[in-house]
């Protein structure tokens, strides 16, 4: 009886304990299943978030983006993610950074081109098609074509390096032939393209499109400066709002006459197109901050001024509208301008006079007859600026005989007005393509080949006699207190030669990366006369034991 008491307690404890771990298993599951509820209402409430701050970012309100974005970021734990978010607040940074130096332009001119061919209604010649003899890899949805002036000394142009990433590269005429082509600056290359380079005229300024620097989206414009004194390009700028968006901007280029400034972007249009702004040059840009989006955003849209439309029409002011002292303003920062320009012309003449004794007689036809068509710009330019200097002394007598107040600091060249100057209309005009450019390069100097390996007509001696950094064997050959010739040497290749602190001369051949590779080889040397030779181990070329060697392979 007593038996069966046990077992009945027993059957009840266990099924009371059974009880008890099932409901525990449930209360386990709904906890799990609690936590992935969580899980997932947080991941779709992080992905609202994050959707919010590109839409924001779009509406270039950054400063809600950026607090949006860092709302997110509170909310994530994944790396990768993490990763991910913190691109993206540098740069909508970078963004923010740059509302503080906007600039409002005068739009006298856009229209929407193909973007196989926008190139060609920029007032430049010698586009050349892509690929060609400076670009073998090019690549016609980035850059259909490349701006190539064989007039000059200098080539500086885009193209692929050897990873497929475009950089800024140049060329230099020397005698007759042009250098091989070598990257520009390293402050102007990055991991990432760059794209579309254009020189100013006086050669002080580049121009550029990027998508390596600290941008704001897609490829921005950059401009960097030549330091004579320290003969490098500087780290270059940002040219910020309008110039830059967050769409692809680029190809930025100031006519030679000094009167527009021109672009292109892929802004609000289709994929296949590109809108070029053609802008009012201005030759003292003043900036200012702005912190409104909607400012923004119709500041990059670069609305065409007021009765101007999309085909070239611009603004027309009655000029009875404007007061006296206005007037007087804009006739100073005419002139001044127009001055500037005739500089610029006599400046580039000068250039292509000097080229005319260093380029071959087949070039001097289409130097000549450039040199002749600046020429009549050039009269043009300055019959212009002579009449803008007698309608400025015309406002300036008429307001001395009306007794108006001259200010004479006014009138002074440093003073700039701020007045904008109405131009004529602009209208687009497609250039001719370019002949295709045959350019004659200097031989490559083939690179020295340090595999070691018995050269039939005697030994070489390394060139630079240098040991790379890491880690690397050698095998040494001899010590002498007196140099030996080259047959001696038997021709093994490559030889290292050291005078070390003893007043001996140590020589060397070969650079291994391995032990094993150095003792394949020693048997070699040794078979031809070296029978002292033996295996040395260098770190960064300071010479370490092969134990240590062998145990950092």
């Amino acid at each position: 009886m007593l038996k069966y008491f046990y077992l009945l307690i027993s059957s009840l404890c266990l099924g009371i304990c059974c009880t008890l771990q099932a409901k525990s298993w449930y209360l386990v599951e709904d906890n799990i299943v609690a936590q992935d509820s969580i899980k997932f209402n947080n991941s779709e409430k992080f992905k609202a978030l994050i959707n919010e701050a590109k839409d924001l970012m779009k509406e270039y309100d950054f400063k809600s983006s950026l607090d949006v974005y860092n709302k997110a970021k509170t909310m994530c734990s994944d790396t990768v993610l993490l990763s991910s978010i913190n691109r993206n607040i540098a740069v909508v940074e970078n963004a923010l950074s740059l509302t503080r130096y906007c600039l409002e332009p005068s739009v006298l001119a856009k229209k929407v081109f193909s973007k196989e061919d926008f190139f060609m209604y920029y007032p430049i010649l010698h586009w050349v098609k892509s690929p060609n003899v400076l670009d073998s890899l090019g690549d016609g949805s980035i850059i259909p074509a490349m701006y190539v002036d064989t007039l000059t000394k200098q080539i500086i142009f885009s193209k692929k390096n050897d990873i497929g990433v475009r950089n800024i590269y140049k060329t230099e005429l020397r005698d007759s032939v042009w250098t091989i082509p070598s990257l520009l600056s390293e402050n102007l290359t990055t991991e990432e393209d760059e794209i579309f380079p254009i020189v100013s005229s006086d050669k002080k300024t580049i121009y550029f499109s990027s998508k390596g620097f600290s941008g704001i989206g897609g490829y921005d414009i950059y401009e960097s400066h030549w330091d004579n004194n320290k003969k490098i390009w500087t780290s270059p700028i940002n040219m910020g709002f309008p110039f830059s968006s967050l769409d692809d901007d680029y190809l930025y280029y100031n006519t030679d006459d000094g009167r527009y400034t021109i672009f292109a972007s892929n802004r609000f249009c289709s994929k296949d197109s590109v809108v070029v702004y053609v802008l009012e040059y201005d030759n003292v840009p003043v900036r200012k901050s702005i912190d409104s989006p909607e400012a923004l955003l119709s500041l990059v849209r670069l609305n065409l001024n007021e009765n101007t439309n999309m085909n070239i029409e611009q603004d027309r002011v009655n000029a009875s509208q404007i007061s006296k002292s206005k007037k007087y303003a804009n006739g100073i920062k005419r002139v001044k301008s127009l001055r500037d320009s005739v500089i610029a012309f006599n400046k580039s003449i000068d250039t292509y006079r000097l080229l005319l004794g260093t380029n071959d007689a087949s070039k001097r036809d289409s130097l000549l007859s450039l040199i002749q068509d600046k020429e009549i710009s050039l009269a043009l330019l300055q019959d212009t600026l002579n009449k803008a200097q007698q309608d400025l002394e015309s406002i300036e007598m008429q307001m001395f005989m009306d007794k108006d107040i001259v200010n004479m600091d006014f009138h002074t060249s440093d003073l700039i007005a701020n007045v904008k100057e109405k131009k004529n209309k602009y209208v687009f005009k497609k250039q001719l393509p370019g002949e295709p450019i045959k350019l004659n390069f200097e031989d490559i100097e083939p690179e020295f080949d340090y595999t070691f390996r018995i050269e039939k007509a005697g030994a070489l001696f390394a060139p630079d006699n240098k040991k790379p950094k890491g880690l690397c064997y050698q095998i040494q050959l001899i010590s002498l207190s007196k140099q030996v010739s080259i047959e001696k040497l038997r021709g093994l290749t490559p030889i290292f030669l050291e005078y070390n602190s003893k007043g001996r001369y140590v020589y060397s051949v070969g650079l291994f990366t391995s032990y094993s590779d150095a003792l394949s080889k020693l048997s070699i040397v040794k078979k031809l006369g070296f029978r002292s030779a033996f295996i040395t181990a260098f770190l960064n070329s300071q010479e370490i034991s092969i134990q240590t060697a062998k145990s950092l392979e």
